[in-house]
């Protein structure tokens, strides 16, 4: 029987306050227990497929602090799955990446499902390949491409694939630049997003450049870090496609995205805080093709080699017929959520 390690970053942190003993931030509404829920969903989804489809032996790290997920998931298959996974825990004075490269070991291969923010999910995967761990994931050059957003628009440039304009911030930024002088003319509204961001987090909208400018110098941000675009109108929609070891592609069948947005002032400094909410209605079949045609070529125009579940987020019309219509937005070189949808 196979056996994989199934290394899922959330669950694997320590959330204990030292001064407390107690686990910090991780009320109901709180980002850290959107996170883990995330991650479960994703962890369990993933277990599910390779008891079942490929009955392997699954295993599974757990930081001790934290409850295993069993709780959040009420269905009898979904308990199931949970039974049949090995649970190694990870205590508060071991770093978690020890014990991800003990399990991993006693294994086959591993998967890691970790965010891209901060070089989480680089760092991960570099270090468990440099150890000697076969991984279900891309490669570390196609991560870290896929993983900055400005060496993703590069890319996506020389290989002509439609995008919006992406700028560095810092560079548009600067005074008496063609750029700034031309922007402060202009009404569109505009966007920023960290290089290496996730999930939508950290992406602000603002109705005019002015505005903008004003956010950066109210707020010291760290502009070398920070991307430009402009705003641009369209359905927001997202597929992804499944690499496997053997050369083979499997894609998966393109779905809206729904979106969040929130209104923020602070002083005259007005903006909207945009992010990720769920997956929305599956396309009709005769759509399919044209965007997994379009992904295919986003997603072959980044340098390396992608294995595993590669995802693209990208904007087309409101009638997906016309793949001229479509524009890349980002590439999401590991599991993201929408794998929950998967029929097995």
């Amino acid at each position: 029987m196979k056996r994989i390690a199934i290394l899922e970053y959330a669950g694997c942190q320590d959330y204990l306050d030292p001064a407390t003993n107690a686990i910090d931030d991780i009320g109901d509404e709180s980002a850290t227990k959107e996170l883990l829920r995330e991650g479960d969903a994703m962890l369990v989804a993933v277990a599910k497929e390779w008891i079942y489809q490929h009955e392997a032996e699954v295993h599974c790290c757990r930081h001790q602090s934290l409850r295993l997920p069993s709780k959040s998931f009420k269905s009898s298959s979904e308990q199931a799955v949970l039974d049949r996974i090995q649970w190694h825990s990870i205590r508060s004075d071991q770093d978690y990446l020890d014990e991800w490269l003990r399990v991993a070991r006693v294994c086959d291969q591993a998967m890691v499902i970790a965010p891209e923010i901060d070089g989480v999910l680089l760092d991960t995967t570099r270090f468990l390949r440099t150890h000697g761990v076969k991984l279900v994931n891309a490669d570390d050059q196609f991560i870290a491409t896929a993983s900055d957003k400005w060496l993703t628009a590069s890319s996506w440039q020389e290989h002509s694939i439609r995008q919006p304009l992406t700028l560095l911030l810092c560079n548009a930024l600067l005074q008496n630049s063609d750029l700034t002088k031309q922007s402060l003319e202009q009404s569109h509204p505009w966007l920023i997003k960290p290089r290496d961001g996730a999930g939508g987090i950290g992406v602000r909208r603002f109705c005019h450049f002015s505005q903008l400018s004003a956010w950066t110098k109210q707020f010291a941000c760290d502009s070398d870090n920070l991307l430009l675009q402009p705003w641009l109108p369209g359905r927001p929609a997202s597929i992804a496609l499944v690499f496997q070891e053997d050369g083979s592609v499997t894609c998966m069948p393109a779905r809206d995205q729904l979106l969040q947005e929130s209104s923020v002032s602070f002083g005259d400094v007005r903006w909207t805080e945009l992010g990720y909410l769920r997956s929305g209605e599956g396309w009709p079949e005769e759509h399919q093709e044209i965007a997994e045609r379009f992904a295919r070529s986003a997603i072959d125009a980044i340098p390396g080699e992608p294995r595993g579940w590669i995802g693209l987020d990208f904007l087309c019309d409101s009638s997906p017929a016309d793949i001229e219509s479509y524009v890349a937005i980002e590439v999401n070189p590991r599991l993201t959520s929408s794998y929950c949808f998967r029929e097995l």
